[in-house]
């Protein structure tokens, strides 16, 4: 298991199965550990989710300077939707895809082949979705 894996584990489960007041159906149920709180995870959760990470990937890799940018991350998508079916681990997708892994304070500890220095540390930009678009936000104090 990747430490991102386990990051993600310590913060929440997924529970797939009935839900109550919902009955004859199974659901991707998203419990956090810190509050109990539940979520049930719709396509159009996923969907927001997925538009911004794309947004987030296409800012750090532009196509114009020859990146994949957001395509990037409808082929990890599908890729990860394919792991159901073929076994992948997220640790091999995390290589086919170069995705660093980073500990609780941003800093990279496994390259997985991304064009990054272990030990580097950045600060990302905060954005926002509003109803005119993305915007920057300032970081908490």
């Amino acid at each position: 298991m990747t430490e991102n894996e386990e990051k993600s584990r310590a913060k929440f489960r997924i529970d797939i199965g009935p839900v109550r007041g919902l009955p004859g159906k199974i659901w991707a149920n998203v419990v956090f550990h810190d509050t109990g709180q539940q979520w049930l995870v719709s396509f159009c959760d996923l969907h927001r989710i997925i538009h911004a990470l794309a947004h987030c990937e296409e800012e750090k890799y532009p196509p114009a300077r020859g990146f994949d940018g957001g395509r990037r991350v409808f082929q990890f998508v599908a890729a990860s939707a394919n792991a159901f079916y073929d076994g992948r681990t997220y640790a091999d997708l995390a290589r086919q895809f170069q995705i660093p892994e980073r500990d609780g304070n941003g800093t990279v500890v496994q390259a997985n082949g991304a064009n990054v220095p272990l030990n580097d540390r950045q600060q990302p930009r905060l954005l926002e979705w509003t109803t005119s678009g993305w915007r920057q936000k300032e970081w908490p104090k």
